[in-house]
């Protein structure tokens, strides 16, 4: 099993929230259970200041998927190149996916954060975390794969400001607002590491605006004071901390009356056990939420959408001439 496993299993929300069965946790996500993870004292408002994301298997960290490529990369220590990813191999790896995308004509009239956007939804490596505004979106992609192995759903709550707003990252500037946080030779600025953002971009296609997609991003995740992940009571060493997540969240399992804030980000987890997914995909399908609705085939209805067009049209004009 692998850390992110561990750190997670142990912060399970099931036995608290009385999640047992597909049918438990079918009735809480839709009488809207999201918004009383914490006390009372603590409001919580899904799709202002929650985000939800499933996925598949609960061996994964809360990692994006450009770091997943870092930490993949061959490791020599011995000759000094790191085991461990750090911010000048996250930001320079960036830099070179924009670079080449661009060479190939993709991202014209676009910014870089635009551009990141659209690479993540093609499967490209990017920083940023896909997660949707709502909790029925984000059960699906926690039981649509892998069906034989328990999947995980993640409720993520920025936490807010005096001014009661949350922190967000603007695409429209053409420079992304991180591409200076390197400080020194490895390691970024403070406010970026510990920055937990929301994009504050419109949805770019049909697959966003179906999944009501948002993006969250913020600095490779460190250990600070008052900040600290912990596995059966004995600490994570610093450098492994993005493994369980590359954001800075502070994952709970327990009711809190307020956040701590030496962290941007709490987090609240549930297992959604392999032989519920069956059952919930089916549940979802009720709603109007599966495989195609949320990945729409546009390039694969082309044909019939032709048609269509040259049908409706020839009926029109022979109703018009009769």
């Amino acid at each position: 099993m692998g850390l992110a496993a561990l750190y997670f299993d142990e912060r399970d929300s099931n036995r608290r929230l009385s999640i047992t069965s597909a049918e438990t946790l079918w009735e809480w996500v839709k009488a809207g259970g999201a918004d009383r993870l914490a006390s009372h004292e603590w409001p919580l408002t899904p799709g202002e200041d929650v985000f939800f994301r499933g996925q598949p298997s609960t061996d994964y960290g809360l990692s994006s998927s450009l770091y997943r490529v870092c930490r993949a990369r061959p490791a020599a220590p011995e000759a000094g190149i790191p085991n461990e990813v750090d911010e000048h191999v996250m930001a320079g790896t960036e830099r070179a996916v924009i670079d080449a995308m661009r060479r190939e004509g993709i991202g014209r009239r676009m910014t870089d954060g635009q551009l990141l956007a659209v690479l993540q939804h093609h499967g490209i490596p990017t920083r940023l975390i896909d997660v949707s505004e709502s909790p029925l979106e984000a059960l699906f992609f926690a039981v649509d794969q892998q069906h034989g192995v328990d999947g995980r759903v993640f409720m993520l709550h920025l936490h807010r400001d005096a001014a009661q707003r949350v922190d967000t990252i603007d695409f429209s500037q053409q420079t992304l607002e991180w591409a200076d946080a390197m400080h020194g030779r490895r390691r970024a600025k403070g406010e970026w590491t510990q920055q937990v953002a929301v994009v504050d971009q419109a949805p770019l296609d049909p697959r966003m605006q179906a999944q009501r997609g948002r993006f969250l991003v913020g600095g490779l995740n460190r250990r600070y004071g008052g900040r600290s992940y912990r596995i059966d009571g004995l600490n994570v060493p610093g450098d492994q901390y993005p493994d369980i997540s590359t954001l800075g969240v502070n994952f709970l399992n327990s009711v809190k009356g307020k956040p701590n804030m030496n962290w941007s980000a709490t987090g609240w987890t549930l297992r959604v056990s392999s032989a519920w997914k069956p059952e919930l995909l089916e549940r979802l399908a009720g709603e109007g939420i599966d495989h195609d609705s949320m990945y729409p085939p546009l390039g694969e209805v082309r044909r019939l959408g032709l048609q269509v067009a040259r049908d409706a049209a020839r009926s029109l004009t022979e109703a018009t001439a009769s």
